[in-house]
Formats: structure tokens, sequence, C-alpha cells
């Protein structure tokens, strides 16, 4: 267990592997069936966290559907080039 302090705003990472399960035996699974769970009330601390802004995603305009089949390829590129400008 690892505890950090910071302030916000924060980037935590980790690499693939870090983590490696332990599965539990037979005889650990059998013998947890008999043990008493303890009950923890839960506490709360306050709200720690503040909206500054909320907004609605930017619309997106309506699709076009190309017919034709292959002969419209040449027309897609330029729609994709000039419009989108995404190429």
């Amino acid at each position: 267990m690892e505890i950090l302090e910071t302030s916000l705003p924060v980037v935590i990472g980790t690499q693939k592997g870090i983590n490696n399960p332990r599965y539990p035996n037979l005889k650990s699974i059998m013998a947890s069936k008999s043990k008493p769970i303890e009950e923890l009330k839960p506490t709360y601390t306050g709200n720690k966290t503040e909206i500054t802004e909320m907004m609605l995603p930017v619309a997106k305009g309506k699709g076009k559907i190309l017919e034709g089949g292959a002969d419209k390829v040449a027309e897609l590129v330029r729609m994709l080039r000039e419009e989108a400008k995404v190429i």
C-alpha cells in the first residue's frame, strides 16, 4: 500500500504487470466461510471537488451518404479534405 498526498490536478500512471493477483486455494476458501464479517460505518469528510463549468458538447452536423459505389471515391476524398479537414 502506498499513500500519496498532492494537490489537484494530478496524473498518476503505472505500468503493465504491476499487480499480479494471488488466487486463494480451496482450504482458504472454505475457512473464509466461517469467519465473521466486520462491518464499518461510512464516514463523510465533505465534498472535495468543485464544479467550475458544465456545458453540452458541440452538436455534430448531419452525415452525408454517397451513393454510386466506387465511382464516388474521388468525391469522398474531396469532402474529407475540404469539408471535414481530416486528411
